[in-house]
């Protein structure tokens, strides 16, 4: 018999144009490091911005090495559930590399991280799984953030179960 013809996507980590955003830690007195690290095999450089507030700084990234950058609370921080802020990350750089984010609590010992995908690797639908999530406090809870990359993106999002802010399962 004849083999059908298969097609597959690639999907990479390296690349010179990424978009990021955080997740925010939940403590109301916390105080947040926002650390993003970029590698690459040749030394180049990276532009890290917030293109809603005109903020930039230029990373020199080392040959076989690691960039680190602390940014600013002001140009990443989210605030609040299914809320909107322009708290989006671009980054751009002059050779491929990859990406890793972070942040780091230092009230409550609490870091989360993420190997961030280039702008090509994107795609348009995506499933967010989650599990119930308690710690004893109100503020436990899944959470997710969407990051819109393109002006006039328009969303659909239906949930599978009710959210802490009162959305009901198929909203």
């Amino acid at each position: 018999g004849i083999m059908p013809q298969l097609f597959a996507q690639t999907f990479s980590t390296w690349g010179t144009d990424f978009w990021v955003a955080y997740l925010t830690n939940w403590h109301p007195n916390d105080v947040d490091e926002y650390i993003i690290s970029i590698s690459g095999s040749r030394a180049c450089t990276a532009v890290i911005s917030n293109p809603n507030t005109g903020w930039s700084h230029t990373v020199s990234v080392p040959a076989n090495g690691v960039a680190n950058y602390s940014v600013p609370e002001a140009q990443c921080k989210p605030l609040g559930s299914c809320t909107t802020r322009n708290v989006g990350l671009h980054i751009t750089a002059t050779d491929s590399v990859q990406v890793f984010v972070y942040n780091h609590s230092g009230t409550e010992s609490s870091c989360d991280a993420s190997n961030i995908y280039s702008t090509w690797s994107l795609g348009s639908e995506y499933i967010v799984q989650t599990y119930p999530f308690t710690n004893g406090t109100a503020n436990a809870c899944a959470e997710f953030c969407i990051l819109a990359i393109q002006n006039n993106t328009e969303l659909e999002i239906t949930y599978h179960g009710a959210t802490s802010t009162g959305i009901p399962s198929g909203a």
